[in-house]
């Protein structure tokens, strides 16, 4: 019998192995499935769903792993977190509305968490700003002060990452609850036993082929073949639902199901609409997780390519595959259909994505992506004459210490100008002297 799942599905966020400083993702263990306590045969590959987040998080660069959200380069972390956002909304619209309701509130309530987080990340992004500002505090007791925000930093980042972690967990686990994702095994019809050898060589194969297709010419006979001859092949190697043509063992499947399955387990048949769907599913799941396939590839000759390839049989022999539809005519309406089909999920995707919930709310705080995170210069008070800079300033820094330098001369020589409280104080800051010149004239 089909080996039982794991309790719960780990994700999280370990020390990397390699000599370089940081963490990397690691995911493991199953979780329960549609089948109850037993994993039996996936339809879609679980390593494919599980892949989706390896490659919006996992993916994350060294310096990320060391601090979660805490670059200069602000755009590419909102764009990673709505990344997330889409990969979600893809695998929430395989099951109906009222579970996918569900889901997404569950996942709002990690994303409050969430978001307070990064909300106190401008907290302390605000501390650092006035001790390094602050013309007191210098030295020793500066330094202990920025290693003591250093550690929250570290802590926020901790607090990001399980939350992430957690968000991965959730969708994991709604995922293996979906009708019809996985099967009790159908004796002569099972995964084969090096199936999840196939699946981690398959997987790296799409990252290679995306990689290794980018430059070449849409549409061009070299894209073709790579689709045709190498694509395609590890896209129908992360599926598995043959047509059962043992009427015996499909008997035998539906009694082990309906004694040993939970209560959300449903037997195979033959039935076509099921098929579409299971292929219509499988489809969409690969794109969500590998969304450049359809800016490098014509998504109408992926789908032609793997239905062909599918009902023909993945062993070469038909035994996998679908020796009942494997006509020209056949084919081509199933292409149509299962096309219509993706277009559907596609369209919930958009029209139910997470985004669009109602009770959504991906608050921004403007510290959280606006601001450099990088530490400021402590800037020194300057002379009436001389005006102290530094090659570290900012272009922002340096562009204000010029405005003031101006305001200054101005001053100095007697021009009426109008300053605002703020700037008088920043002036006199820099230049203590330069009211003291002029009987400290009072021009706010």
């Amino acid at each position: 019998m089909t080996k039982q799942a794991s309790s719960s599905i780990k994700a999280g966020f370990s020390p990397s192995p390699n000599k370089k400083p940081g963490f990397q993702f690691d995911l493991s263990g199953r979780g329960t499935s549609v089948l109850g306590k037993f994993q039996g045969d996936h339809v879609t590959a679980y390593g494919l769903v599980e892949a989706g987040f390896h490659r919006i998080i996992g993916s994350l660069t060294q310096a990320e792993f060391d601090e979660l959200f805490r670059l200069e380069n602000r755009d590419s972390l909102r764009e990673r977190r709505g990344r997330i956002y889409d990969f979600v909304s893809a695998i929430a619209v395989l099951d109906d509305e009222m579970k996918t309701d569900s889901f997404y509130q569950r996942i709002d309530t990690l994303l409050k968490e969430y978001n307070e987080a990064r909300i106190s990340k401008t907290t302390i992004r605000e501390e650092t700003r006035r001790v390094q500002e602050d013309p007191e505090i210098i030295g020793e007791p500066l330094s202990l002060a920025l290693q003591g925000i250093e550690a929250k930093y570290g802590k926020n980042g901790a607090a990001l990452r399980h939350l992430l972690t957690e968000i991965t967990r959730l969708t994991l686990t709604f995922y293996n609850h979906i009708p019809h994702t996985a099967y009790f095994p159908i004796a002569g019809f099972e995964a084969s036993s090096d199936e999840g050898s196939t699946i981690r060589t398959s997987l790296p194969k799409i990252e290679e082929i995306i990689s290794s297709s980018k430059e070449l010419e849409r549409g061009s006979p070299a894209l073709s073949a790579k689709l045709r001859d190498n694509l395609i092949p590890a896209i129908v190697s992360l599926i598995h639902y043959p047509e059962i043509t043992d009427e015996d063992a499909l008997g035998e499947h539906r009694e082990i199901t309906l004694t040993r399955g939970g209560r959300s387990a449903q037997p195979r048949d033959n039935k076509h609409g099921k098929l579409l769907d299971a292929m219509a599913k499988h489809l969409h799941v690969v794109l969500a997780v590998y969304p450049e396939l359809e800016e490098i590839f014509d998504t109408k000759d992926i789908v032609s390519f793997f239905v062909a390839k599918f009902i023909g049989g993945k062993d070469g022999k038909g035994l996998m595959g679908w020796p009942s539809l494997n006509t020209e005519t056949k084919l081509n309406k199933i292409t149509t259909l299962v096309t219509t089909k993706m277009q559907t999920l596609k369209e919930a995707s958009s029209d139910r994505h997470y985004t669009s919930y109602k009770e959504y709310d991906d608050l921004v705080s403007s510290g959280d992506e606006e601001e450099s995170t990088s530490p400021r210069v402590k800037l020194k008070a300057a002379s009436a004459t001389k005006l102290e800079t530094s090659k570290e300033l900012s272009a922002a820094e340096r562009a204000e210490l010029e405005m003031l330098r101006k305001f200054k001369e101005m001053v100095v020589s007697g021009e009426e100008i109008e300053l605002s409280f703020t700037a008088k104080e920043k002036l006199k800051s820099q230049f203590p002297d330069v009211f003291k010149s002029k009987g400290e004239q009072e021009r706010s």
